[in-house]
């Protein structure tokens, strides 16, 4: 699951190095900014739903993190796996808390805010914001929000975790 204001595409080099260290890739389509996120996760629990896969390990970007704990609030009896959040702000996003406030950045974050958007940073996104309670591990590379997606130690990173538990 990509973030706001993304397409599938930026997706696809971070997929092509995760299928590279072993690992199949499915994409979903979605659409961050005329959906909300509860509307998305419905999106994801069906497609995982098609998938008919014993295990399922999921791996969002920014928003797409989001939408991830909507799917586990709502839609109970998801497969096993693990789960990579990446960048997502779970805590809320101090850059997005102050643009509704203003009418003409509201269409920059269309839906987003529907139950979903609302210290050190890498430019967009605190480290802090990105802190799930309950999460089983936490690593934080010294990469910038966008070029996480471009990043081969990311890359490798997330594989690990996916296949051992830890980073």
């Amino acid at each position: 699951m990509y973030g706001i204001w993304m397409k599938g595409l930026k997706m696809l080099l971070l997929g092509r190095r995760l299928s590279a260290e072993g690992l199949a890739i499915h994409y979903l389509r979605h659409k961050s900014l005329t959906e909300p996120p509860p509307a998305n996760a419905r999106k994801l629990a069906e497609f995982i739903q098609r998938l008919d896969a014993e295990t399922v390990h999921l791996a969002t970007y920014s928003l797409g993190g989001l939408v991830l704990l909507h799917l586990f609030d709502l839609f109970s009896g998801q497969p096993p796996g693990r789960v990579v959040v990446l960048d997502s702000p779970v805590q809320g996003s101090g850059v997005t808390k102050n643009m509704p406030n203003h009418d003409w950045l509201k269409p920059l974050l269309g839906r987003s805010l529907d139950r979903g958007l609302q210290g050190e940073s890498n430019g967009t996104v605190a480290v802090e914001e990105t802190y799930l309670p309950g999460a089983t591990a936490f690593c934080s590379l010294n990469v910038g929000h966008m070029s996480l997606l471009f990043s081969g130690e990311v890359a490798r990173s997330m594989a690990g975790f996916i296949r051992q538990g830890n980073f």
